[in-house]
């Protein structure tokens, strides 16, 4: 059982690695206009696609710092009301 866990596994995470290639190789010389406040730019979509997801990743990051700051302050006040 461990042995088909582990091919499963390694299959998912090639499968993974191959899509993220396509993705990027289909994407190389796509432009698209991309507009913030008020002007239109020609963007690579590549670089727009590494944006979000890194912008996304830190967010994902912050949240989750936050929550667990929270969680341990509401932990910390539940012990100090026991006591």
């Amino acid at each position: 059982m461990q042995k088909i866990k582990a091919w499963v596994r390694l299959i998912l995470t090639i499968a993974i690695i191959l899509a993220a290639v396509l993705i990027i190789f289909k994407n190389w010389e796509n432009q698209t206009n991309l507009w913030l406040i008020y002007s239109f730019k020609d963007v690579p979509v590549i670089r727009l696609l590494i944006v979000t997801s890194l912008v996304t990743l830190v967010g994902f990051w912050i949240v989750k710092g936050v929550y667990r700051a929270y969680r341990d302050v509401k932990q910390t006040s539940v012990i100090k009301k026991d006591v």
